[in-house]
């Protein structure tokens, strides 16, 4: 059981969706590895069920 709900990447950052309806941000600028933080979301992802949605088009409105 996990307490991530879905995994949301846009351009600059990575949203963990929690259960309780809130939001774990991981700016991208502030990780060393990006692409290896990138790959075991995925990896998280696929093993909890879970979404990995990527929209690094997004912009605020």
């Amino acid at each position: 059981m996990s307490i991530i709900e879905e995994i949301i990447e846009i351009k600059d950052y990575i949203y963990l969706k929690i259960k309780t309806g809130g939001y774990f941000i991981l700016p991208k600028s502030k990780i060393e590895n990006v692409t290896e933080v990138q790959i075991n979301l995925a990896s998280l992802a696929e093993k909890l069920k879970i979404n990995y949605t990527k929209e690094l088009e997004w912009k605020w409105k």
